[in-house]
């Protein structure tokens, strides 16, 4: 059932994309093709979702990846494994992945009308069916 990364390379130059959806409260729909401030808050409301999960996967926390992840969730790992939300969810609960540190630059949020694209740099550290791996990431969340 679950889709694990599985990789001998320690401290590789990765590139790491991942379809994430979000539900945003009644303020999205303002945002949309609203004022420079209304599309400014949108982002910001974007990017504190987007810590909030980053958050969620260090510390294994189901239920708020439960909240921030939609249902059709489609995790690519850096091995091109892919995992849905109830599969990433059950190997983070169960220890079988471990993100360490998960730290982002760079990160920033492109809106096309009802939907917004996170682009970034980051590095992280995780432990994954007991390998431990260390590596930087390009990532575009959706």
């Amino acid at each position: 059932m679950t889709v694990f990364m599985s990789d001998d390379s320690i401290s590789c130059q990765r590139v790491f994309r991942s379809a994430s959806y979000w539900t945003v409260d009644a303020h999205w729909n303002e945002g949309v093709g609203g004022t420079m401030s209304q599309d400014h808050d949108v982002e910001q409301q974007i990017l504190q979702l987007e810590q909030q999960r980053m958050r969620a996967m260090m510390d294994a926390d189901a239920e708020t990846l439960n909240r921030v992840m939609a249902d059709e969730l489609t995790y690519v790992h850096t091995t091109a494994a892919l995992d849905s939300k109830e599969s990433f969810i059950c190997a983070l609960s169960s220890g079988a992945l471990n993100y360490e540190s998960i730290t982002s630059t760079e990160s920033q949020v492109r809106i096309y009308g009802d939907t917004a694209v996170i682009t970034g740099n980051g590095d992280v550290r995780v432990t994954s069916r007991g390998r431990y791996n260390t590596f930087s990431i390009r990532y575009t969340d959706v």
